[in-house]
Order: C-alpha cells, then sequence, then structure tokens
C-alpha cells in the first residue's frame, strides 16, 4: 500500500539520507506511488512482469511508461531490451541510464535472436 511503502522510503531516509533511492515499478501507476512516496527514481524492472501471459509487453508500451515517468523523475529503463536501437529509443524516450542484461550474457537467448 501507499502507506506501507511511504513509511519503508521514510525508514531509508532517516537510516541514510544521503543515499539515492531507486523503486522496481511495472505500471505507470506504481511509478507514481515510488514518486510520491519520496523515490528519486524508478527502474521499470517489473513492466515485463505485466504481461500476465504474454511472453513480453510490446516495447511501444515499454516506451509510454518511460515518457510518462521521466516527467516526474529519473527512470531507469530494464527489462526486456535486445537490441541497440531499443537502447537509443529509451534514452530518445527520457531514460536516465538502460540496462541490457539477458541479451548480452545469455547466449542461447541471443541465438535464438539471431535464428528468428
Amino acid at each position: 500500500t501507499d502507506t506501507t511503502l511511504c513509511k519503508l522510503v521514510d525508514q531509508i531516509r532517516n537510516y541514510n539520507s544521503t543515499v539515492g533511492l531507486l523503486v522496481d515499478i511495472g505500471t505507470i501507476e506504481e511509478g507514481v506511488r515510488a514518486y510520491n512516496a519520496g523515490a528519486d527514481g524508478v527502474c521499470t524492472t517489473f513492466v515485463q512482469a505485466e504481461s500476465r501471459g504474454n511472453s513480453y509487453v510490446s516495447w511501444e508500451k515499454h516506451q509510454g511508461i518511460i515518457r510518462e515517468l521521466s516527467k516526474g523523475g529519473i527512470v531507469i529503463c530494464e527489462g526486456g531490451i535486445t537490441t541497440p536501437i531499443q537502447v537509443q529509443e529509451a534514452f530518445l524516450c527520457g531514460a536516465h541510464a538502460v540496462v541490457v542484461g539477458k541479451a548480452i550474457t545469455d547466449p542461447a537467448f541471443l541465438t535464438r535472436i539471431f535464428i528468428s
């Protein structure tokens, strides 16, 4: 809940007020709640999890989330990034940074992309 998130942010700030605080989110609404609770930024780590049965949400939806949330603070784009073009597009949408994991660390995944 928002109250729990606010309390957690307050506890972290009371422990160390100089640390930057990022919150992993999956939706615009979660991002807004994180900013309202005092987070410095959000990571789109759970956007792909929002697909609920699909293998991935569309890249266009992910871009829309980045565009919207970058108006309120720092956005780190993470999850489902498989091409250098997507990295460029994430920055154009307002991402502060982009995390590329599976596409460069999982040879089987990368091979499947090239085969398809």
